[in-house]
């Protein structure tokens, strides 16, 4: 956020000086932040211990059947909370060789900015980086789409999420080799003892490519940051476990670029309050769906909290708010929406939003 005064065109600075207030920098952010909403406030991580889950999913065909899970993979119940043991993550695309990427260039930065990362032994120009490859600060869980490549520094529009590159921090460089995805951003990585994490990995076809991690017990969440022509994945992509194959996690049906998965689990440290969930229903045929939010804490049945009806033809679609945030569910609980339909050929969809709080 940029400072009143600071040349960002902050109409309160005018405001501050009809009044003949003197702040200092300092004290005037303060102020823009108390008068900001709570919601702001934790969405631009300035309020300490408390975070968020925004979680969005999509079942493509649900005929006279469910209940069934909303997520983007196929129909039956959803595999990736059956997980008994951690294990490696393997991610792959369905068919074909549009979704794969190339790694160009990798080592140790020797130091960055807000919008580069040098490296004073590397060769960059000689590797063949260009701009519009990616780097990827795998140290920090972070990257950048480059803009401008030098022999031993690379610019960047920004650091996607933030962070500022520091001696010793491990990087890749990376393009895309055809015309679909190429690097994934693996989110939501929670071990067996339910920490997360996150990580990159780049496609490589049909062939399965691992998780560095290798005691993953949870995974709701991945995005494509990085694409060829296509710009988008060309096939699906689906992650399971590495050796418990069966344990789905997600698919990224084509052309998405994101999971559609209406499940999550909380993390350790964390308790869970719902600020609001709702649902959809498209279809060409009249009928009902009965969509359920559902919880289940760890090494209990899963529990129904509410339950509403939408029908695709009127109402299509329900939206619930809470004034004062509900639940409040401990660490390790699965969380997931469940549709069941009265009639074929309908697709669900739903969402849910969650404050998490430091215990």
């Amino acid at each position: 956020m940029s400072a009143p005064g600071s040349g960002g065109g902050w109409a309160g600075a005018n405001v501050i000086s009809v009044l003949g207030e003197a702040w200092t920098t300092a004290s005037r952010v303060l102020r823009v932040q108390v008068a900001m909403s709570f919601p702001l406030l934790v969405a631009r991580g300035l309020v300490p211990g408390i975070g968020a889950i925004h979680k969005f999913g999509k079942l493509p065909d649900i005929d006279s059947e469910g209940p069934l899970v909303v997520w983007g993979g196929t129909k039956g119940p959803y595999l990736g909370f059956t997980a008994t043991g951690g294990e490696a993550i393997t991610v792959k695309a369905a068919s074909g060789t549009a979704d794969a990427g190339s790694l160009l260039s990798s080592g140790t930065a020797t130091s960055g900015t807000t919008t580069t990362l040098v490296d004073t032994g590397a060769t960059f120009v000689t590797d063949t980086v260009a701009v519009g490859d990616i780097v990827i600060n795998d140290t920090q869980s972070d990257h950048g789409i480059i803009t401008a490549i030098a022999e031993t520094t690379a610019t960047v529009a920004r650091w996607r999420h933030g962070t500022t590159p520091a001696a010793s921090d491990a990087y890749r460089m990376v393009t895309a080799a055809s015309t679909g995805a190429a690097v994934v951003r693996v989110q939501k990585l929670l071990d067996s003892a339910y920490a997360e994490s996150v990580e990159y990995l780049i496609l490589a076809h049909t062939t399965g490519v691992d998780t560095t991690g290798t005691d993953f017990i949870r995974n709701s969440r991945a995005r494509v940051v990085l694409a060829g022509s296509g710009g988008a994945n060309a096939t699906v992509l689906t992650a399971t476990q590495k050796t418990s194959t069966g344990v789905i996690f997600w698919t990224i049906p084509v052309g998405y670029n994101s999971t559609m998965v209406a499940c999550d689990t909380i993390p350790a440290g964390k308790t869970g309050y719902f600020t609001e969930w709702g649902a959809g229903v498209l279809g060409g045929n009249n009928g009902n769906l009965e969509v359920r939010l559902v919880a289940a804490p760890i090494g209990e049945p899963a529990q129904v909290l509410e339950e509403v009806s939408v029908k695709a033809a009127g109402t299509s679609m329900f939206e619930r708010n809470y004034e004062i945030p509900k639940n409040a569910l401990p660490a390790m609980t699965d969380i997931f929406i469940d549709a069941t339909s009265t009639t074929a050929n309908l697709s669900a969809s739903g969402f849910f939003t969650l404050l998490l709080v430091d215990d």
